[in-house]
């Protein structure tokens, strides 16, 4: 077939002729990727050898890497669509109810589904197990590690499906994580709710501000739990977000649309049983987002007890391949909605992170709608409404980890935990990160360059200073370098403050990232992201397309395109379009570096090759485009709202920073956005 790769092998065109005869639904999504792998052809086959930036020369060595890992996923994916197609429908049907589910949201129904899922992997590829309409309530653990409601693992071609969103639901009654999936391969989940009972969050009204001393005065709406009682009194400091319903809101002062905004909470002090006092920490008041506009009396706010024991996203997969999920209502998480860590090609179709229907709820979780660690090929997320989260609707990135110790030049310690719900190390990720035959960045976090790019040709169990740790070598030496051990560190626990507020010539450990782990052939289409207290998108990932889709009143930036040392997020974006897209009462696409000894640093490493076009700005609240460290890209054929502060003041609504090199902007009236010439 024309629109696959050349060469492509007769198996792979005529499996993918019979799932396109059939009318498979991943076949958009195949074609997305073929559009990525020619694109990123294209790259390979133009590549000049510059060599102005710290990155620029690995990328004729790892571009054919990437190119042959997403078309390797997509062959794999294509035979994988063929056998679905050849089945036809399930093998064998397996009821939840003949294990002793009730679904009456009374009864414990734990036991009876962590009977049904061993059934279920005894049964065979092809198998399903029904969810029939109802509620069921699993109460505690039953003995599954990680805080884990119900755990999936190591489940092959098999398909789990209530009867519909709002009718089939799974509640969980303790702080965990509600669905983990676990090293499992063309499994699919569809047709179904996740809830909490009780809620990550209690909401009221604001009824006075006191920027004087960064406090709020608020009140508890009836029948909402106290912020002094359970959860909030697990642990760590609760988090507050400032949201708006109904029509999108003016401020009367500036005409702005509001959008949504939040801070962290210091101390609560009650006034009474229905009112109290949010002390407000005076450096996150400080950076809440449209302070003190979003902020006003009358307006709801909800408390999110955010810190709560372990991380616990509502929905946690690890290690899977062609992991499916469809029609999957998410209405309430401990911290981020989903969590994909390490997987290859997960897929959200149709699915919804947002305030249950048909109650009074505000919010949703209190971090990220999709949190995306890692993924060696994808995510696929369409037609999905991502909405009322405290932190990011979505974040995409490829996780660096610090190196503990350097015991031979081949061999380097990694800050890698093997238990990732393990508190002391809760953001580092296990062992599935990192395979033989994968290539890596070193990388000084002080410059952003790369000292090395070695292959790893073992990955072993480590320990280092009593902590578990990944061991790797390597297929070549690298020169000895800074390590935790040799800068005479004792902690285990990476502080993105570290980084931030360090000397600019002070030393710190360098970081390794897997080349391989950059969500490479991501796509998101046709989505509505929106209402979050933060960002719609912070993508810090490669050769993907964010397409079709609306960000609506996002308190931070609408695409955030990043790169992020600070933070262990390591890659800077390189080969995205971000086309055809709405953004709508919020901040554009703003694309800027970040790392240690500059918090803001203009200059190398560059984002690189992004097509910004066909997009429409409406009524943004800021900047419409906003480009720094940015090379080798196009911003062409947008439509921008004239009324648009950017606009308004002059500033023209494409902002290019003198550190791009080698951007086009080919949209009219750019008024000071004339970068197309620069060096």
């Amino acid at each position: 077939m024309s629109t696959l790769p050349v060469p492509m092998s007769a198996e792979i065109v005529g499996a993918f002729e019979r799932i396109r005869e059939e009318g498979h639904p991943a076949v958009p999504y195949f074609e997305d990727q073929v559009s990525i792998l020619n694109r990123l052809e294209g790259l390979i086959a133009g590549h000049d050898g510059r060599s102005d930036e710290p990155l620029a020369s690995m990328e004729a060595s790892i571009r054919p890497r990437e190119y042959a890992v997403i078309r390797e996923n997509l062959e794999a994916a294509i035979r994988a669509a063929l056998r679905e197609v050849e089945i036809g429908g399930p093998t064998v049907t397996l009821n939840v109810r003949d294990f002793g589910a009730v679904g009456d949201n009374l009864h414990d129904d734990g036991p009876a589904l962590r009977r049904a899922v061993a059934s279920l992997a005894e049964a065979g590829p092809g198998a399903e197990l029904l969810l029939p309409a109802g509620t069921y309530r699993i109460d505690g653990f039953g003995g599954t590690p990680r805080r884990t409601h119900l755990l999936l693992e190591g489940l092959k071609d098999v398909t789990i499906r209530g009867e519909g969103i709002g009718r089939t639901e799974l509640v969980g009654t303790e702080i965990g994580t509600l669905l983990r999936i676990e090293d499992c391969a063309d499994v699919r989940v569809a047709d179904l709710s996740l809830d909490f009972d009780p809620l990550p969050f209690t909401q009221g009204v604001i009824e006075s501000i006191h920027p004087e001393d960064f406090s709020v005065t608020w009140r508890r709406q009836a029948g909402w739990p106290s912020p002094t009682g359970f959860p909030f009194d697990v642990g760590g400091d609760p988090t507050v977000f400032a949201v708006h319903v109904g029509a999108k809101p003016h401020c009367p002062e500036t005409g702005r649309v509001l959008g949504h905004g939040g801070f962290t909470v210091a101390r609560v002090e009650p006034l009474d049983e229905e009112r109290f006092v949010l002390h407000g920490k005076k450096q996150a008041w400080e950076t809440g987002r449209d302070l003190p506009e979003t902020f006003r009396p009358g307006h709801p706010l909800t408390i999110q007890s955010r810190n709560v024991p372990g991380h616990q996203p509502a929905v946690w997969t690890a290690g899977n391949t062609r992991l499916t999920f469809e029609r999957v209502a998410v209405y309430a998480a401990w911290t981020h909605t989903w969590q994909l860590t390490a997987d290859t090609d997960v897929r959200l179709l149709g699915c919804v992170c947002e305030p249950k229907p048909g109650t009074d709820r505000l919010a949703i979780s209190n971090a990220d709608g999709l949190h995306i660690i890692s993924q060696r090929v994808g995510p696929w997320i369409q037609d999905c409404r991502i909405l009322r989260n405290f932190d990011d609707s979505s974040n995409l990135y490829c996780k660096a980890v610090s190196v503990d110790d350097q015991p031979s030049a081949t061999e380097l310690v990694l800050d890698s935990a093997f238990d990732p719900s393990d508190r002391s190390v809760n953001w580092q990720p296990d062992r599935r990160h990192f395979r033989v035959g994968d290539q890596l960045a070193v990388i000084d976090p002080m410059t952003g360059g790369t000292v090395g790019t070695p292959v790893i040709t073992g990955v072993s169990e480590r320990t280092w200073r009593g902590f578990r740790r990944v061991g790797v070598k390597l297929d070549g030496p690298l020169p000895v370098l800074r390590t935790r051990e040799s800068l005479g560190k004792t902690h285990a626990v990476f502080s993105n403050m570290e980084f931030y507020m360090c000397a600019p010539d002070e030393p710190l450990e360098v970081m390794v990232a897997n080349l391989q782990t950059k969500c490479d052939g991501f796509v998101m289409r046709d989505s509505v992201l929106g209402e979050n207290s933060v960002n719609g998108i912070k993508l810090k990932a490669s050769n993907g397309l964010v397409a079709g889709n609306h960000f609506d009143r996002n308190a931070g930036v609408a695409v955030s395109l990043l790169m992020r040392l600070t933070w262990q997020e390591a890659y800077a974006p390189r080969n995205v379009r971000m086309i055809d897209n709405t953004f709508e009462a919020t901040h554009g696409i703003n694309a800027t570096v970040d790392y240690p000894g500059e918090r803001y640093h203009y200059g190398p490493p560059y984002i690189a090759d992004i097509e910004i076009a066909g997009n429409r700005f409406v009524n943004t609240t800021g900047f419409s485009v906003r480009l720094f460290s940015m090379r080798d890209s196009v911003v062409r054929d947008n439509q921008y709202d004239a009324a648009a502060p950017d606009v308004v003041n002059g500033e023209g609504p494409v902002i290019v920073d003198p550190s791009c090199r080698r951007v086009r902007v080919e949209d009219a009236s750019m008024g000071e956005a004339d970068a197309a010439g620069r060096p």
